[in-house]
């Protein structure tokens, strides 16, 4: 088991947070996560902003995947000390 607070996760990201994705991705890896382009077998956890793509959507509903929105993405990130860029406060974790 990994001692980081994200290992094991398997994700991958769609849609608009108001940070760029690859910021976002490098974060959530530093956390323990293991991210994917796409959706796959390992893939566990959907991560959905505003306007995400529907195609990772439809696959991810199909495949039983769980979706999380951006109050779970700054929550997450808030375990390792991180914030999104964008200015949002977080009140409580």
């Amino acid at each position: 088991m990994s001692s980081k607070p994200l290992g094991g996760l398997h994700f991958v990201i769609t849609g608009e947070f108001g940070e760029d994705r690859a910021s976002i991705v490098k974060k959530l890896i530093q956390l323990g996560a293991v991210h994917h382009s796409g959706i796959t077998v390992k893939t566990n956890l959907l991560i959905v902003g505003t306007d995400p793509g529907e195609m990772k959507r439809k696959r991810a509903a199909t495949m039983n995947i769980h979706e999380v929105d951006r109050e779970w993405l700054i929550k997450a990130l808030a375990l390792g000390g991180f914030t999104l860029r964008d200015g949002m406060k977080i009140e409580s974790v």
